[in-house]
C-alpha cells in the first residue's frame, strides 16, 4: 500500500510539472516573442505613441503660401529668419518650376515684410513681394522660376532681399540650367522564341519616354543580331512619342543563317539619346524527309485505291445479289402456274 501511494505522489507531481511547463508557469510565458501582435509584458506595455505630422505645403498653385497652421514659439522682442541662406534651383530651359522659401516671425509683435529679387534677367517672380506676418507666424513664400531656351548660361546667381523695418535679410539664388532632355526605356518581348530559317520572328516593343520632352520624333531600329553584334537583317522606323508608345515589329532570318541563339534588338534613338533592349531567339533547320515523305504519298495513294476498289465491289454485289433475288421469284411463280 505504501509503494502504492508513493507511485501515486510521484505521479501527481509529474502531471503538475508538465501541466504548469504548457501553461509557461513553471518555465516563463512565450507570450510576445511570437513576432506578431505579441506583446513582452512589463516592457514599453503603456509607451505613448506618437503620431507623425506631415508638412502641410502652402501656395504650391502659385499663390503666395501661407503658414499652414505652423507657428513658432517668439525668441526675441523683434525679428524674423529665412530659412536658407543658399537657394540652389536645379531649372530645365523652357520649363516652368517652382521654389520655396520660409520666412519665420521669431518676434512678439507683428511685422509687415517687403521683398525684392536682384538678377540679370527677370528669371524669377516672387507670388507676392509685400505681405505680414503675426508673431511666431511661418510663411511659405513661393518663388516663380522660367529660364527661355534661348539662354546659354549654364549657372545664374542672383539675390533675395527681405525687409521688416529696419531689419533686411538676404540669400543667394543658383540656377542650375539644364537642356530639356529626353529619357528613354525600352522592352522587347518575343512573340515565338523558336523560329525555322527564312521565317519571320515578330516581336512587342514598348517604349517609355522619362524626360521632359514631348511629343518628339524617335527612330526605332530593330535588328537580328548574334552574340557578337553581327546584324543579319535590319529595319527602322520613324514614330512620333509623347509618353510612351508600343508596337508589333520583325525582323527576317535569312535562309542561310546556321542554326544557334540569336537576339531580337530593339534601340531608340534621339539627338545622341539611345536606349536598347533585345529578347533571346534560337534558329533552329526545317528539316524534310524526303523518303518519309514518298512514302507517306505512297500510302495515302494506296489507301485512296483501296476505298475506290471497295466501293466498286460492293456495287457490284448488291447488283448481283438483286438479280438472284429476281430469278428467284420467276421460278416461284412457274411453280404456282404448274409450268416449269
Amino acid at each position: 500500500m505504501k509503494k502504492a501511494g508513493l507511485v501515486i505522489i510521484l505521479f501527481l507531481l509529474v502531471v503538475s510539472f508538465i501541466k504548469a511547463d504548457l501553461f509557461g508557469i513553471q518555465w516563463g510565458s512565450s507570450e510576445g516573442e511570437i513576432g506578431v501582435g505579441g506583446t513582452i509584458p512589463g516592457i514599453g506595455y503603456n509607451l505613448p505613441v506618437e503620431d507623425e505630422e506631415d508638412e502641410e505645403e502652402g501656395g504650391s498653385s502659385g499663390g503666395g503660401g501661407s503658414s499652414g497652421g505652423e507657428t513658432f514659439t517668439p525668441s526675441v522682442e523683434e525679428g524674423f529668419e529665412i530659412n536658407e541662406t543658399i537657394i540652389a534651383v536645379d531649372v530645365v530651359k523652357g520649363i516652368p518650376t517652382q521654389e520655396k522659401v520660409t520666412i519665420i516671425n521669431i518676434g512678439k509683435t507683428k511685422l509687415t515684410f517687403n521683398l525684392s529679387i536682384e538678377f540679370p534677367e527677370k528669371y524669377v517672380f516672387p507670388s507676392e513681394d509685400e505681405f505680414t506676418l503675426e508673431s511666431g507666424e511661418i510663411k511659405n513664400l513661393i518663388l516663380n522660376i522660367y529660364v527661355p531656351s534661348s539662354e546659354e548660361k549654364k549657372f545664374i546667381t542672383g539675390k533675395i532681399y527681405v525687409q521688416s523695418k529696419d531689419i533686411i535679410k538676404s540669400g543667394d539664388i543658383v540656377l542650375d540650367i539644364s537642356e530639356k532632355s529626353a529619357l528613354f526605356d525600352i522592352k522587347t518581348t518575343l512573340l515565338k522564341k523558336i523560329l525555322f530559317q527564312g521565317q519571320r520572328a515578330f516581336a512587342d516593343v514598348k517604349v517609355l519616354n522619362f524626360g521632359n520632352l514631348k511629343n518628339i520624333d524617335v527612330e526605332l531600329e530593330t535588328s537580328l543580331i548574334d552574340a557578337n553584334r553581327n546584324v543579319y537583317d535590319m529595319k527602322k522606323e520613324m514614330f512620333a512619342i509623347n509618353d510612351s508608345y508600343e508596337g508589333k515589329f520583325f525582323v527576317t532570318i535569312p535562309k542561310q543563317l546556321p542554326e544557334g541563339d540569336y537576339f531580337f534588338h530593339s534601340k531608340v534613338i534621339h539627338e545622341g539619346v539611345t536606349a536598347e533592349s533585345y529578347d533571346k531567339l534560337e534558329v533552329v533547320k526545317l528539316i524534310i524527309n524526303f523518303a518519309a515523305l514518298i512514302f507517306y504519298l505512297a500510302s495515302a495513294i494506296i489507301l485512296v485505291l483501296i476505298s475506290i476498289i471497295s466501293v466498286v465491289l460492293k456495287s457490284k454485289l448488291k447488283k448481283k445479289a438483286k438479280g438472284s433475288s429476281e430469278k428467284e421469284e420467276i421460278i416461284s411463280l412457274l411453280d404456282k402456274l404448274n409450268l416449269k
